[in-house]
């Protein structure tokens, strides 16, 4: 059996509880709500937020960790290199204080030019 919690993914979008890709977090070791630095866009009625990592604003999601086979999963679903790249960042507690640790994120690869910014930070 392989180990969970080898590699922690910060989640912000579709892979949260409730949405259309959780499924691929089954099994995953959820560590709670927490935050990174950057910007959130979509389209009016957006069916999956796209991430840009910023020096300021905090996106708000969920903390997991995972496999290797789970990440790889992630990696094909979010098109990685390609459509979104996974890349490490810093967390955040969600009051605004930044933490020792690490996450992978997946940071959109696009143009937001003409994208709505979703201010608050979560989808």
């Amino acid at each position: 059996m392989e180990k969970v919690a080898e590699y922690p993914v910060f989640v912000y979008g579709t892979l949260k509880k409730g949405k259309s890709a959780h499924k691929f977090l089954k099994g995953a070791e959820y560590f709670g709500e927490y935050g990174v630095r950057g910007s959130l866009y979509g389209h009016g009625d957006v069916a999956y937020p796209m991430m840009k990592i910023t020096a300021s604003g905090l996106v708000f999601g969920e903390l997991y960790g995972v496999t290797e086979n789970m990440l790889a999963s992630m990696d094909r679903y979010e098109g990685h290199p390609h459509h979104y790249k996974r890349t490490l960042t810093s967390l955040w507690k969600t009051n605004g204080i930044q933490l020792d640790d690490d996450a992978w994120v997946y940071e959109y690869q696009g143009s937001v030019e003409g994208l709505d910014v979703i201010s608050e930070g979560v989808f």
